[in-house]
């Protein structure tokens, strides 16, 4: 039999988008409802975006916050790296 072991509540989606680049980028924040992790909240992404100095992309590897107000700065931090990327992929788990 399977345990429950993670459930997320989406709590907000938000919308980016830059000059001379077609894409959307989206991002969502969860709340994690069951977690053994400290962490409270969750975000993903749907482009991950590389800058000139990087081999690939760069794929947070800690989008979390104790709070929404936390997360949604780190999301927000990450999605500033458009601002410079020279590409960008999908992220194929959003």
């Amino acid at each position: 039999m399977r345990e429950l072991s993670e459930q997320n509540e989406l709590v907000k989606v938000i919308e980016f988008r830059f000059d001379e680049m077609d894409e959307i980028i989206i991002g969502k924040i969860y709340k994690i409802v069951l977690t053994e992790s400290d962490y409270k909240f969750r975000w993903k992404i749907n482009y991950y975006c590389r800058l000139e100095e990087e081999f690939d992309a760069y794929v947070p590897g800690s989008p979390y916050g104790l709070t929404i107000e936390l997360a949604e700065r780190s999301l927000i931090n990450y999605v500033k790296r458009f601002e410079n990327a020279v590409d960008w992929k999908v992220n194929n788990h959003f």
